[in-house]
């Protein structure tokens, strides 16, 4: 049966249009000059569903064999495409898109998500690969990491950061990881555990324009200042040792001081000074003219002794 009309039509019921065919097709070949909308659907006080219950067909049979993405099952069994425009989704309260096995957001230049508020999201796993990622706070950042995964202390350790770059990877060597800061203080709180780093080929620097470096464990401390220089306090006995040569060098004066017992050992031991150089004399040598030792004589100091290597 076919209709005619030159001009339009208007069908009303008061009860439901039921419309029972193998396949209907509308095609609208002009629009409404107010809205430019070619086809309306509204409903003033109920729901509007569009289903599908079967994949599409289009496109020739080796496409829909081919990839999982192209595969007959995974074609769409609703489609909804403006070829040459765009496509809008709007509601005034939630919009929400579901899909069992995923949903892709693909073929595409950009994707922007906009929210006036927040953005929420809630996943088992996430992942994220680009080549250029740029992230810009212009407020405050909170990470919260806990775990590890599932109670099991095998997921162990809860964050992990892996920097691969190389040679062959096109890196040539400079920065690998840069961190800048224009103003304010950078704090790092252990509560309980350790802090290890470890270079196997390399430098580490600690450096400051004006200001110092201290390292401190309870009360022990070693501070590097750039106008105080090198303070070192230690609570308990302080250990240098050198397998090979140790130098210190003063250019101004040098003190060194106890209040205790003050040792100086070696094998031959110097002390310089002004004079004539020679051996020093010590209250147990004997003089060579009475073969009595010095100290019968009251020669010595009763401050200093001269003993074995230590």
């Amino acid at each position: 049966m076919e209709v005619a009309l030159n001009g339009g039509m208007r069908l009303q019921a008061n009860g439901p249009i039921v419309f029972d065919a193998a396949n209907v097709v509308f095609n609208m070949r002009n629009a409404d000059p107010t809205d430019n909308f070619a086809m309306s659907i509204g409903s003033d006080t109920g729901a509007i569903a569009i289903r599908g219950n079967a994949p599409t067909t289009q496109g020739s049979f080796s496409a829909r064999q081919g990839s999982s993405d192209l595969q007959e099952s995974n074609l769409p069994h609703v489609l909804v495409e403006s070829p040459s425009g765009s496509t809008h989704i709007k509601s005034g309260r939630f919009t929400k898109i579901s899909g069992a096995n995923g949903i892709q957001l693909v073929d595409t230049n950009e994707v922007l998500v906009t929210a006036k508020q927040n953005i929420n999201m809630f996943t088992d796993k996430a992942l994220l690969q680009a080549n250029t990622y740029d992230k810009t706070i212009q407020g405050k950042e909170v990470e919260l990491f806990s775990g590890p995964k599932n109670f099991l202390p095998t997921n162990a350790p809860i964050r992990e950061t892996k920097f691969i770059s190389n040679p062959l990877t096109g890196h040539a060597g400079g920065p690998t990881d840069q961190y800048f800061m224009l103003f304010g203080d950078r704090v790092e709180r252990f509560l309980v555990g350790n802090h290890r780093t470890t270079v196997v080929v390399g430098n580490i620097t600690y450096q400051t324009g004006v200001g110092s470096v201290t390292h401190r464990a309870g009360v022990n401390s070693v501070r590097l200042g750039t106008t105080t220089g090198i303070n070192t306090f230690s609570a308990t006995t302080t250990n240098m040792t050198s397998l090979v040569a140790m130098n210190v060098t003063a250019l101004a004066a040098l003190t060194m001081r106890t209040v205790g017992l003050a040792r100086l050992s070696g094998a031959v031991t110097t002390l310089g000074g002004a004079g004539t150089p020679g051996r020093i004399i010590s209250s147990t040598d004997r003089d060579p003219l009475t073969n009595l030792p010095f100290s019968f004589f009251g020669m010595g100091s009763t401050g200093h002794r001269l003993g074995l290597p230590l």
